[in-house]
């Protein structure tokens, strides 16, 4: 893109058109091919400050009707597990607000997501009448008592096909507890988790207990990289979405570490299919997801994001390149086994120049940022711009993000990785 000087109101305003023709950068672990359009937007931070997720709620036989819907989310005649839109039955639902001891708390899992536990029904809608508007059906106001919310939701399931259109499906609104807009529990906050990949056995930690259960190994050197997605259709986004990490090595030399920010819940949501492993498409699944708590397992956020820390297989720059390679257009791999395409590494490198440098110093850094910049833009809060902003902070040097049009968005904010979390979040 060639573009002339803009003042600030028409660079935004190109910035805008920019995005919404093409991503300028993207979200490891997320492709076109994933269906990933049917998971965005299933959760958001609730007005309370926890996570608020939307489900499906289907007649129980949802599943012997014909229809694209109900090949997409059944499977031997029931509901698929992991619905990246969370589906349950009309009678799972009832099950669950009669088995609640709270004012319409689903005790879940719900659709077999992990995270999904202790849910509050807030709200049933569904499309009526020819406007196709969105109308109430129940409304959840924190009076009734709980053998009242199972008696208007059990009326208003039975009375649903007078006033919904067909086929009947109903939206739940669904509120999580305040905490979980802070983190995967109570009592770890912080959207970012380490993969342990070494450890016997592999172990996956997250929020504030990576502080206290990491080693004292230092960093001693860090590079940056760069790389488009191979994909077998590449569109006009396609062509201008680039994802941006960071390569960090140790000073033990025994392996090396992928450190990338993300959508949050991008690879819980994705059942652990990171491109870091050789195990992504492994039919058996990997060895990552079975590492993850059910806490961390759920639908993708693409509003807000988690830094992962991934110890990886290769050791040095040059086996990276290898790896980046193997997987690349310049391997010898068929295009559907590729994951990158025109890999740039490095594209700056540096010695960590800080006194405080060891693996439990690292994740302090990359916590303070999550919980600093929590949110995901794709205008100026992205994996380009965390490893820009990471790069400077570790090296003392220069960086910035890779895409032309990125750079007239970004603002470096290297100082949010010593700014602490207040005591009361």
């Amino acid at each position: 893109y060639k573009l002339s000087v803009l003042s600030s109101d028409s660079m935004t305003h190109r910035l805008r058109l920019l995005v919404l023709a093409g991503a300028l950068h993207a979200s490891e672990g997320i492709r076109e091919d994933d269906n990933s359009s049917s998971r965005l937007g299933t959760v958001r931070a609730g007005e309370h400050g926890g996570a608020h997720w939307h489900a499906q709620v289907v007649p129980d036989d949802f599943c012997t009707k014909d229809g694209a819907q109900v090949k997409k989310k059944c499977l031997d005649g029931g509901l698929k597990p992991l619905n990246g839109v969370p589906h349950l039955f009309f009678h799972e639902l009832i099950s669950m607000l009669s088995e609640s001891e709270g004012e319409g708390v689903l005790s879940g899992p719900i659709n077999g997501w992990g995270a999904m536990v202790d849910v509050k029904l807030q709200s049933l809608t569904c499309i009526a009448g020819h406007s196709r508007k969105a109308k109430y059906l129940f409304q959840n106001d924190g009076t009734r008592d709980p053998s009242s919310v199972l008696v208007h939701v059990s009326s208003t399931l039975a009375s649903a096909e007078e006033s919904c259109t067909k086929p009947l499906s109903l939206r739940a609104r669904l509120t999580a507890p305040d905490w979980t807009g802070s983190g995967w529990s109570s009592s770890s906050p912080g959207f970012v988790f380490s993969f342990n990949r070494f450890h016997d056995p592999p172990a996956v930690r997250f929020g504030e207990d990576l502080i206290y259960q990491a080693s004292s190994d230092s960093a001693t050197s860090v590079h940056m990289f760069a790389h488009r997605y191979a994909k077998r259709e590449e569109n006009f986004k396609d062509s201008l979405t680039w994802h941006n990490g960071l390569l960090l090595e140790w000073d033990h030399g025994r392996f090396a570490t992928v450190i990338e920010l993300a959508w949050l819940n991008g690879l819980g949501g994705y059942k652990g299919k990171s491109n870091w492993y050789d195990d992504k498409n492994s039919q058996k699944g990997t060895v990552l997801y079975a590492a993850m708590p059910s806490e961390m397992k759920a639908p993708w956020n693409s509003a807000r994001n988690e830094i992962r820390i991934l110890d990886i297989e290769a050791k040095t720059v040059e086996e990276f390149k290898a790896y980046l390679r193997k997987y690349s257009e310049d391997g010898t791999l068929p295009q559907g086994e590729q994951r990158f395409l025109e890999p740039k590494f490095p594209i700056e490198s540096g010695k960590v120049h800080l006194y405080r440098k060891t693996r439990a110093d690292i994740s302090r850094y990359v916590l303070n940022y999550n919980r600093a910049r929590g949110q995901y833009s794709e205008i100026n809060s992205n994996c380009q711009t965390f490893a820009a902003d990471f790069f400077r902070f570790l090296t003392g040097k220069t960086a910035t993000v890779t895409t032309n049009v990125m750079r007239l968005a970004y603002t470096p904010h290297p100082q949010l990785f010593q700014q602490e979390p207040t005591i009361d979040v």
